[in-house]
């Protein structure tokens, strides 16, 4: 955190001082994980897991809101996409409002309204940076989808506080679709742009894109519609998902390991 920090405040980039926040608090519920565990704090058993969880996604959706339409702007061209004050603050304060109700353990019935207002303010947000040609180009709509699979997770997460499902289904949406998919393809364009590469990445990346939504659908699906074959399909899941991300290894660790092409340094 020190060295994201110091660069940032020297600079006096305001508009990143809200990543630094949560970096902190980050800190603090990793802490919190291992004071737990040395019984120098007595909170759930997954108070610090669930608080890093839920920040990592409030990560994705503050980075979201700026990448995701910039990126999409960028490679469409006159793309519609509409960035809304309105919706982006609802969907953010929304968020951060969500997890301290979380936090301070409120009525369920408040925690079940809450979430559904997140699911709908950060659907009102995707679609507002929707443009049907993100379909042609993976660099997009790997970040679309993943972006989808936060809406997805809310959603669930709402019908969780309800008592209609398990709440690890929003859990494994969350992190096997939302989490897997945003940081592959942040990962697969980030590392074509700042080597100088033109932005279209190998095949075999495009294939880790499809695995994981196929590993996110099966994480999902398993225990709701084939519970006598959940233990083979989560390990299914599990092996789809290490197989996206060794493709990805596969095809980007020449790239990271070499010079920019362009001969810029970096």
């Amino acid at each position: 955190m020190t060295g994201i920090g110091i660069p940032i405040v020297r600079c006096k980039n305001t508009r990143n001082y809200g990543y630094l926040v949560v970096l902190g608090v980050m800190s603090l519920a990793n802490a919190e994980v291992h004071l737990r565990h040395f019984g120098f704090t007595v909170t759930d058993a997954d108070f610090g897991t669930t608080m890093m969880l839920n920040l990592i996604i409030l990560m994705i959706v503050l980075m979201g809101g700026r990448v995701i339409p910039f990126f999409t702007q960028s490679a469409l061209s006159e793309a519609a996409t509409q960035i809304r004050k309105p919706i982006e603050f609802g969907a953010v304060g929304l968020s951060i409002a969500l997890i301290f109700g979380e936090v301070l353990n409120l009525p369920p019935e408040l925690l079940v309204i809450l979430a559904g207002l997140v699911m709908i303010f950060h659907a009102l947000r995707l679609i507002g940076w929707h443009d049907s040609r993100i379909w042609e180009t993976p660099l997009l709509w790997v970040l679309h989808l993943g972006y989808d699979l936060l809406v997805v997770g809310y959603g669930l997460t709402a019908q969780a506080k309800f008592g209609g499902i398990l709440p690890f289904l929003a859990t494994h949406v969350f992190t096997t679709g939302g989490i897997g998919m945003v940081t592959l393809g942040m990962m697969a364009r980030v590392s074509l742009g700042h080597s100088g590469r033109p932005l279209q990445p190998p095949l075999l990346t495009i294939l880790a894109f499809v695995l994981l939504n196929v590993s996110s659908l099966l994480r999902v699906a398993a225990p709701v519609f084939f519970p006598s074959a959940y233990g083979t399909l989560i390990l299914l899941s599990g092996s789809v998902w290490i197989l996206a991300f060794a493709f990805f290894l596969w095809n980007y660790f020449p790239i990271l390991a070499a010079p920019r092409i362009d001969g810029r340094p970096g």
